[in-house]
Parts: C-alpha cells; sequence; structure tokens
C-alpha cells in the first residue's frame, strides 16, 4: 500500500470514498463527480486492476489515490486483518463519514460488515449482497435473507445508515403509479389482485466471454436477478407493499414457482455454426468443445421466469408473473468488447408493468428503446423505440370508482428536462440524498419483502437446477410487507 497524499475535500460535502470502481462506476459515478465537483477522498479496488484504472483517471483527468486489495483476497466474506487495519486508518486520516460500495456483488457483503462495524454510512448498489454459487445452492440462497437480517440488526445497534440504489424508488413514473395504489386501495379496499413485471436488457456475451468476464458474470453461479433483475423485484415489492399498506386485505403465505433460462441452454439455441454464420467465422468452436470441462452447468442464469401467489386464510389475495431476460432483442452485432461495456455493447431496454385491482382499476407502463443511449436517434425520444420512451396507461371503471375511463401519460408529464434518463436522474437524487442525510426512500429496511422473494426466488431455481420441483413455500410475517417508506 501507498500513502495517500492527495486530498480532494470539497466544502459542505461529507468525507467518503468509493470502493469498486469497475464500469457502473466509471459510467455512472464518474460523470457524478465530475459534473458536480465532488471527489472521493480515495478509491479502492483490486490491484490487478491497477494498470487499467490509472490509464483511466488519467484521461478523465481525476488524481484520485488508490488503495489496491490483493487479487486473492477478492471473493473473501470477512476482510483479511491487514485490509481492515490499512483501511481503518485511511477512514480515520481522512475522517471519513460515508462510503460507497459499487463492487461486484460477491463483494459487497465483507465490506458492509466492516463498514458498519466502523460507524461509516454506505450507500451500497443492488443487490445487497451475492454469495457464490446461490442460482444452484439452496444453502447459498438462504444465506441472502440471513445476511440481510445480520447487517440490518447490525446496521441498527450501531447506528449507521445503509442505503441500497435501487434508483426506480425515486423515478417519477413509478413514484406517481405508488400515489396511485395507496390512493386507489385506500378508498375502496381492493388490493392488487394481479401483477406482471417484464424486464429485457439484451445483454449478449460471446461464448468466450462466459468464462472470462468479471462485471456481471455468470461463472460465480449467480446471474440475471443478481445484475438487473434486483431492480424488479423490489418494483414488484413495493406494489404489494404499497397495496397490502392500505387495505385490510393483507397475506400470510406465499408460494413462488420459478425456473432459470441458463448459459447451457442458449449455447443450444444459438450453436457454434450460427455464431460463424452471424459474426462472418468467429471461431468459438473450443468453448463448445469444453462446455463440460468450463463449468457451465453450473453458471447463474441469463433469463428467469416465475409465478408468485400470496394467500390469505388459505384464498388467493395476488397472483404474480415475474419475467426478467437477458436473453432478447440487442443491437450488439459486433464480437469485440468495446471500452465501455456496460453501456456501450448493444445493450436495449424493454420495460412492462400491468397492475390490476380487480375490475376496478388497470394501470400500465410500457417503455420500449431501440438504441444505446451514446447513439443519435432519429426517432422522437418521446415516442416508442426513442430513449425517453415512456407511456402510462390508466383504465378505470368510471361509473363505480369515478375518474376517466382511460388515461394516457408520456415522459413530458412528470419532467421537462429530457437531456437524461428518468433512471440517471433519480440515481443522483438517491446519492445526494445520501451525502446529504436526506430522508432515505431506499434504506435497508425498506427491502425486507425484496430480500424475500429473491432469496426464495433462487431457492427455487437452485432446485430446478438440480432437477427438483421448483416451488417454494413461505409464511408472510407482518413487517415483511409494513414497508416504513412513505411517498
Amino acid at each position: 500500500m501507498r500513502d495517500l497524499a492527495y486530498n480532494v475535500r470539497q466544502e459542505g460535502v461529507p468525507p467518503f470514498f468509493l470502493i469498486g470502481m469497475g464500469p457502473f462506476a466509471k459510467k455512472h459515478y464518474v460523470n457524478l463527480f465530475k459534473k458536480h465537483a465532488i471527489y472521493p477522498e480515495f478509491v479502492v479496488d483490486l490491484d490487478c486492476n491497477r494498470d487499467k484504472l490509472s490509464a483511466f483517471l488519467e484521461a478523465k483527468e481525476l488524481p484520485l489515490p488508490l488503495y489496491l486489495v490483493p487479487e486473492q483476497d477478492r471473493d473473501a466474506e470477512v476482510l483479511p486483518e491487514s485490509t481492515k487495519r490499512d483501511l481503518l486508518r485511511l477512514i480515520k486520516a481522512h475522517s471519513i463519514t460515508h462510503a460507497i460500495v459499487a463492487t461486484e456483488p460477491k463483494a459487497h457483503f465483507a465490506y458492509l460488515d466492516f463498514l458498519i462495524e466502523c460507524g461509516v454510512d454506505v450507500l451500497v448498489e443492488k443487490p445487497l449482497t451475492a454469495p457464490l454459487g446461490c442460482s444452484h445452492s439452496v444453502e447459498a440462497a438462504k444465506k441472502i435473507e440471513e445476511q440481510y437480517t445480520y447487517l440490518l440488526q447490525k446496521a441498527e445497534k450501531h447506528k449507521v445508515r445503509v442505503d441500497l440504489q435501487c434508483q426506480r424508488r425515486y423515478h417519477p413514473i413509478y413514484q406517481f403509479l405508488l400515489q396511485e395504489i395507496e390512493s386507489f386501495v385506500a378508498e375502496f379496499s381492493i388490493p392488487l389482485s394481479y401483477a406482471e413485471v417484464y424486464h429485457c436488457d439484451g445483454m449478449w456475451n460471446m461464448p468466450d466471454e462466459f468464462v472470462y468476464r468479471e462485471n456481471h458474470p455468470y461463472k460465480y453461479g449467480y446471474g440475471k436477478l443478481m445484475h438487473s433483475g434486483y431492480h424488479f423485484i423490489d418494483l414488484l415489492a413495493l406494489f404489494l407493499e404499497t397495496s397490502y399498506k392500505a387495505s385490510p386485505k393483507t397475506p400470510d403465505s406465499a408460494e413462488i414457482y420459478a425456473t432459470p433460462y441458463n448459459p447451457g441452454d442458449f449455447l443450444h439455441l444459438c450453436n457454434q455454426e450460427d455464431y460463424a454464420r452471424l459474426f462472418q467465422g468467429r471461431d468459438y468452436q473450443s468453448i463448445f468443445a469444453q462446455r463440460e470441462e468450463l463449468g457451465f452447468k453450473t453458471y447463474g442464469e441469463l433469463d428467469f421466469f416465475s409465478l408468485i401467489q400470496l394467500f390469505s386464510e388459505g384464498k388467493r389475495l395476488t397472483t404474480c408473473s415475474l419475467n426478467l431476460l437477458q436473453t432478447g432483442f440487442s443491437r450488439r452485432a459486433w464480437t469485440d468488447l468495446p471500452e465501455d461495456t456496460y453501456k456501450a455493447n448493444g445493450r436495449i431496454r424493454h420495460e412492462r408493468i400491468n397492475l390490476q385491482f380487480g375490475h376496478l382499476f388497470n394501470m400500465q407502463v410500457h417503455s420500449y428503446v431501440s438504441s444505446e443511449s451514446r447513439e443519435k436517434s432519429a426517432l422522437d425520444p418521446l415516442e416508442v423505440g426513442g430513449l425517453r420512451h415512456f407511456d402510462i396507461y390508466l383504465f378505470r371503471n368510471s361509473q363505480l370508482v369515478g375518474g376517466k375511463p382511460f388515461a394516457k401519460l408520456n415522459s413530458s408529464d412528470f419532467t421537462k428536462n429530457l437531456d437524461s434518463s428518468f433512471n440517471e436522474q433519480s440515481r443522483e437524487e438517491c446519492f445526494f440524498r445520501f451525502l446529504d442525510d436526506l430522508p432515505s426512500l431506499s434504506s435497508l429496511k425498506d427491502h425486507k419483502l425484496g430480500i424475500t422473494i429473491l432469496s426464495h426466488s433462487l431457492q427455487a431455481i437452485a432446485q430446478s437446477n438440480r432437477g427438483e420441483p421448483s416451488i417454494q413455500r413461505f409464511q408472510m410475517e407482518e413487517p415483511a410487507y409494513a414497508s416504513s417508506t412513505s411517498y
């Protein structure tokens, strides 16, 4: 470790540091730092990334000090004592009060455990934790709930703030939906009866990338649910919580059926001959020939499909369809990875929400993008395929509940700033609420139901992956859905 002499503290900003400067942090946090001239005291990353990080920081004209952790410690569930001592010295030397954790999620638990012990408030990227092999091991999937409970209790004991960066909690359109749910259910006492949540981000990996990629990996035994998937589990949990808070009809038990679509499945769908035809003879024969030796059977899921039912006194109260894909429409038409693998590699977002409240009320959200944010598109940004497309449909049984039978809204009804996406704006709001110690919409205690659904979903697909019935049943405790978050 080398001494950190450079100090970039700004007036009015609490001293903080960043752990993990991978593609996500480079894309989002670095842009935020430069936009607002707010910089971390130092950055923690892996020693194996030294040269790339130094070159990146130099190109961005960000002379941020680096503390580099040995490569062999990257998967430790508990930080080595030497790393703890070094970080504690830096925390004290820089009077650190806040930290951002943006590592690969399998490292989250170790850093969170340490930072809470140190009394440092933390903003951590979703998911909260990702035990190795949790898409294939029921025991590992159960650890997600166990680690959540442990960290929550520890944070409360040490009076430490822990926020999850789940930006859709700050998204103006989803805040609007939550307000509509609360208002409708409070007045008419009909809770959410059906919820469909669909997301596809078109993240296409070449066969060899499954083996060597460290960002959004599958080789550690988890996949889509630990990548973008948790955002939509969290959204579903928010819809359910808000509905049940406003209604006397609440669930006492739940059942989840879930099934994955794995890299091995995809390489059967799109085989060596298909790759050779699509990419002008590019040879991945060695990967296809060694699928068994490379352990593809233990890789995490590309796609996740589930049916969730919540029961009250033995009666079905709410049915949920949750379909989260990476095997879907993409704009990737090249084999070599670009420098920006986060948003400049063909990923295209399609997002759909459908919420039914019996025969009385239906809300739908449709958002379909056809190009990357870096591309210049001739399409109207508000129209289908445009970069800012969001359509909201509201259908009411107006003779019984009032209002118009149909209303349509779009992005322009929620913001006049169409230069950046809702997700970017929402991510920024979450960041500054955390740094400014303002009330959070995404504190650790607000994620109990989402963590419960995530853990049992992974347990179900772990059972599916080993040829067992992929159904999970569990009791619903009131704190799991009686969220304290207010909108």
